[in-house]
Order: C-alpha cells, then sequence, then structure tokens
C-alpha cells in the first residue's frame, strides 16, 4: 500500500502540467457587457472597491460591485461599451451588426458623424466599441 501510495505520488508531481495558453480575460459586468483584456504583461490591482486591469494597450477600471464575473478565453469575446477613453484619436473601421465593412475612419467621432443611425462596431487597433448613431 505504501508503495502504491508513494508511485500515485511520483505520478502526480513528474506528469506534465495540463495548462492551457490563454491570451484574453474576459470581465462580464453586471449589466451583460463583456470587455476583453489582452493577457499580455496582464496587472491587476484591486484598491477602494476597484479593480485596475493594465496590460500592453492601455488599462481599464472596474467597480467590484459592477463585476459579475471574470475568465479567460483564447479569443476577445466582448465589446466593450462607449466611453469617455473613445474619444482617442485613432483610426477605426466600422462594421454593420451583420459584418459588413462600413469603410474606414479617422476616429471614433468622425465615424459616429459619417454613419447612417444603427447600431455599429467600429475597430481599432487597440479595442472594439459598440456604438449607436441617431
Amino acid at each position: 500500500m505504501k508503495k502504491l501510495l508513494i508511485f500515485l505520488f511520483l505520478a502526480a508531481v513528474a506528469s506534465p502540467a495540463l495548462a492551457d495558453d490563454y491570451s484574453y480575460l474576459n470581465f462580464t459586468k453586471s449589466d451583460g457587457t463583456v470587455v476583453s483584456l489582452s493577457v499580455s504583461n496582464l496587472q491587476l490591482t484591486i484598491s477602494d472597491g476597484k479593480l485596475l486591469a493594465t496590460n500592453d494597450d492601455g488599462s481599464e477600471t472596474f467597480q467590484l460591485a459592477d463585476l459579475a464575473k471574470m475568465y479567460f478565453s483564447d479569443a476577445a469575446t466582448g465589446i466593450s461599451s462607449v466611453g469617455a477613453g473613445d474619444a482617442a484619436v485613432e483610426t477605426v473601421t466600422a462594421y454593420s451588426l451583420s459584418g459588413v465593412n462600413m469603410g474606414s475612419y479617422k476616429s471614433a467621432a468622425e465615424a459616429k458623424v459619417q454613419l447612417r443611425p444603427g447600431v455599429y462596431l467600429l475597430k481599432s487597433k487597440s479595442k472594439t466599441i459598440k456604438t449607436v448613431v441617431q
């Protein structure tokens, strides 16, 4: 019996770890929006009821009370909602919800002015946002 336990222990220690290599950490908020962040150089800091997630692409701040769940994924599954950080001047490509490329624009603000009323996905180098044009 003792030899069997030692063998099982050694087998467990010697076996290679079977961990997946995930590329994104997804944050699901209470309102259902999902934000995906690359795990490349990701640092998480919790302070004063807030979670600050910083990576190579920038940073996002979340209220802990507003987070429903966090999980790792192979693909970016979330689309962040439009916020103050979206005013940065960065080339974006607009897509309709059916996936049709609606064109490229110098910034998200320019795209919002030029597009017809509807719901669009604006994709830049660093993130994808969902926007409503009225």
